[in-house]
């Protein structure tokens, strides 16, 4: 009897895993800012100064509030951005593992310079005092002041260098 118990609890909590899995992996697809607050910091919990809610979620929800200060193409390289962040990190191994807040916060920021620059960064920001204009406005200058963001700029521009 008690073993038909626990394979009820576990199918039950596999049934609910698999869900909220499944709704992150949707809201991840489709850039949806609610994915940082929903997923990374329940399946996580790091505060307000964590990864989730401090820089992606808070970002993810500036970019949005700021989002007909850009063009038509700077609009497609947040949504672009968005979805590609998103999906990394709920495709990865540290996401889906026992990660710890800062696993969280490296493996995010080091996907950064990526996502900028297949979304067409190079080309649509860097090229655009539109887009540089509205990027300058929805960051802020402290949050430039730590290694992973420092490097994450680094990568991304000297990429745009190279190529």
């Amino acid at each position: 009897m008690a073993s038909l118990a626990m394979l009820f609890l576990f199918s039950l909590y596999s049934i609910s895993t698999c869900t909220a899995t499944d709704s992150c992996q949707e809201m991840a697809a489709s850039g949806n800012c609610a994915f940082y607050s929903e997923c990374v910091e329940k399946r996580v919990p790091c505060g307000p100064n964590g990864y989730a809610l401090g820089y992606g979620g808070k970002y993810c929800i500036k970019f949005g509030e700021n989002i007909d200060c850009f063009p038509a193409n700077g609009q497609q390289w947040i949504n672009k951005v968005r979805i590609c962040l998103e999906t990394a990190l709920v495709n990865s191994t540290v996401y889906r593992n026992n990660a710890t807040c800062e696993d969280i916060k490296d493996y995010a920021f080091k996907t950064h310079p990526q996502c900028y620059l297949d979304a067409g960064f190079c080309s649509v920001i860097l090229d655009s005092p539109t887009n540089l204009y509205c990027l300058y406005k929805v960051f802020d200058v402290k949050d430039f002041f730590s290694k992973l963001a420092i490097n994450q700029v680094y990568q991304t521009l000297k990429s745009c260098a190279s190529g």
